[in-house]
């Protein structure tokens, strides 16, 4: 794969990455933080409306008591974001339980997903491993759930996971025990769930408003179809009657546009297709980069079979291209050294007339052209760090350049930029009151269910 092909790819996931990365935090800033309010539930569509106050008098109860932390959410969408994942980022960026002792705990409700998590923090793996997680969730939550009681459900979920929390060493019987309710007691009606989450889209960025109204994933196709084509017709008409060098080196030109403007093409049609049938289109970026990697291997392909494609003399005898060991006595030096860095690799072919041509290819490892010699063998030899860069001053370092055929040498001194001062974060053993959590983070631990 050249050079330019994994930029490409790179760039493919670079792109991808930012968008998942942007969306998952514009629907993280978008959920309402009770601490704001000296609560605990974040409940924006009052699904637990008939028990949000006796769930904050428990978590309130309970904190004051062991400072742990216990944040109850329930949303109506998510997106195609992953709950687990919407989980730990969440609980991190709200930074549930204390900064020192990790006694946060997360509980997580997506609606249209019909999916629950429970998040745990690092100090709280003890007493919540996965197992009473999951126990927690299928035989007491779940069951209310089933019957329509969320409210209960979620109210009956926070009750056995204090219990938990109290004993560690509580047993799976004592733990699904006690509840206060029945299911189907109590019934909520959920909220519709809007087909496009309205509200979330009205805050995203231009950019991925024009991927969920489907205008990105069209100008992609389109843009690629056109790429394609493009890049198909001018390789045609400029490579009539070309040897294969000339067709090589015009290929290699037109190729990126030719290849990857039928990844495009491909990646965004069937983006563009998901869109239209489910209204996601996470699925598409995968088959873009694999479309992508596909095209980047026959691209190769194609390029190798043109430098190997036998040489016509212009006497009209086939040449023969000579070994690595044999072509040096027809380079200069400098090539020579060219090939040895790997900055360009070269073909001689020769012909029985006595006749014979020289190829200059780009090789995988990049130099500069030297000034004095004027071959591609000017390359980085040191780098030394004069005086390291501080968070109050820059630094200073010292780059040494050699040519690997003439020896030329030249030193160049570079400014250090300043280091960015580590965040902090004001993290508290103390009750949390209104405004914020406590400098908590997610050990990763917990369970899911859906229902």
């Amino acid at each position: 794969m050249t050079l330019c092909s994994r930029q490409f790819l790179l760039l493919l996931v670079f792109v991808s990455t930012s968008t998942f990365a942007d969306e998952l935090a514009d629907r993280i800033a978008a959920v309402p933080n009770p601490r704001t309010t000296g609560g605990w539930v974040s409940d924006p569509s009052q699904v637990l409306a008939t028990r949000t106050d006796a769930i904050n008098h428990l978590i309130s109860d309970h904190e004051k008591e062991t400072t742990d932390e216990i944040a109850v959410v329930v949303l109506p969408s998510i997106g195609q974001l992953v709950p687990k994942e919407f989980a730990t980022a969440l609980f991190n960026s709200w930074k549930i339980g204390k900064a020192k002792k990790n006694n946060g705990v997360l509980v997580l409700h997506i609606l249209d997903q019909r999916r629950i998590e429970i998040e745990t923090g690092y100090g709280q793996e003890g007493a919540l491993p996965d197992v009473k997680c999951k126990w927690i969730l299928d035989e007491v939550v779940v069951p209310y759930f089933k019957k329509g009681s969320f409210a209960d459900g979620h109210y009956e979920g926070v009750r056995a996971i204090l219990r938990a929390l109290k004993d560690p060493d509580i047993k799976h019987d004592d733990l699904i025990a006690g509840t206060e309710t029945t299911p189907g007691d109590s019934i909520q009606e959920l909220p519709k769930i809007p087909e496009r989450d309205e509200i979330t889209i009205k805050n995203m960025a231009p950019v991925q408003k024009s991927i969920y109204d489907g205008t990105a994933t069209k100008l992609l196709s389109a843009g690629g179809g056109g790429l394609f084509v493009l890049g198909y017709l001018l390789y045609w008409l400029f490579g009539l009657g070309k040897d294969p060098y000339k067709k090589y080196k015009l290929f290699e030109t037109l190729g990126f546009p030719f290849h990857y403007g039928a990844a495009l093409a491909f990646g965004g049609a069937s983006t563009a297709f998901e869109y239209g049938k489910t209204e996601t289109f996470w699925s598409g970026i995968p088959v873009l980069l694999v479309a992508s990697g596909l095209i980047a291997w026959l691209r190769g392909r194609k390029l190798k079979a043109l430098r190997d494609e036998p040489r016509v003399c212009e006497c009209g005898k086939t040449m023969r291209r000579l070994s690595e060991e044999e072509d040096d006595s027809y380079l200069q030096r400098g090539n020579v050294v060219e090939e040895k860095i790997r900055s360009m690799d070269y073909d001689v072919w020769v012909c029985e007339c006595g006749k014979h041509r020289i190829e200059a290819y780009s090789g995988d490892s990049p130099a500069d052209k030297c000034e004095k010699c004027g071959f591609k063998t000017y390359q980085v030899a040191s780098t030394t760090t004069i005086r390291a860069a501080t968070t109050t001053s820059e630094g200073l370092r010292e780059i040494v350049y050699l040519c690997a055929n003439c020896k030329h040498t030249e030193t160049v001194r570079e400014t250090i930029p300043k280091v960015s001062p580590p965040s902090s974060s004001s993290g508290s053993s103390s009750s949390s009151s209104g405004g914020s959590w406590g400098g908590g983070s997610s050990g990763g631990g917990g369970a899911g269910s859906s229902y």
